[in-house]
C-alpha cells in the first residue's frame, strides 16, 4: 500500500489511505462476486469465461484456500486483483496460457499472473490499476524472459 512507501506517514496519510481503503471495498461489495460460492469457484468461472481465448490455470496453496473460506473480504479482494490481472492480461497480451498461483507468505497472500502473450508495450494505468494499488500491499508488472508477470501482495489483517 501508500503507507509502505512513505518514509514518515503523517496522520493525513492515514486518513487518505483509510478512505481509498473503503471505497475499494466498497466497489467490490457492490458486485458480490462470490455470490454463494466459493472463490474457487468464481476461479473457475474465470476459467471456463476466457476458454475460447486462452488457456487459464490455477494452483492454489492448501493454506490460502482455507483462508479464502474463513474470510469473505479477504475472498473478494483477492478475486478482484486476480480477475483484474487476467482481464489485463487478455486484452493487452492476447497470451494462449495464463497461470495463476496463490501463497501464503507470513501475513500476505501472494498472487502471480504469468502469461506468454505479446509482453509489455506500453503504460497501463487505469481504474483498475488504481484498484489494485488500493487492495495491494504491493505490486508489480514486468517481462521475465518471454513471459509477462504480475506479482501482487495482499495482506491478511485480523
Amino acid at each position: 500500500m501508500r503507507l509502505a512507501k512513505t518514509k514518515d506517514p503523517s496522520p493525513e496519510d492515514f486518513e487518505r489511505v483509510e478512505k481509498d481503503v473503503q471505497k475499494a471495498f466498497s466497489e467490490i461489495e457492490d458486485r458480490d462476486y462470490l455470490e454463494g460460492q466459493s472463490a474457487e469457484q468464481v476461479f473457475r468461472d474465470m476459467s471456463e469465461l476466457w476458454q475460447d481465448t486462452c488457456q487459464i490455470t490455477f494452483e492454489i496453496d492448501e493454506s490460502v484456500s482455507q483462508l479464502l473460506r474463513e474470510r469473505t473480504g479477504l475472498a473478494r479482494c483477492v478475486v478482484e486483483v486476480c480477475r483484474e490481472a487476467i482481464t489485463n492480461a487478455t486484452k493487452q497480451d492476447q497470451p494462449e496460457n495464463i497461470a495463476v498461483t496463490l501463497l501464503r507468505q507470513e501475513d500476505l497472500i501472494r498472487v502471480e499472473v504469468e502469461n506468454d502473450g505479446l509482453g509489455l508495450t506500453e503504460s497501463r494505468a487505469g481504474y483498475g490499476t488504481e484498484l489494485i494499488d488500493q487492495l495491494t500491499h504491493q505490486s508489480s508488472l514486468q517481462t521475465v524472459g518471454d513471459k509477462v508477470v504480475f506479482r501482487a501482495l495482499i495482506a491478511v489483517l485480523d
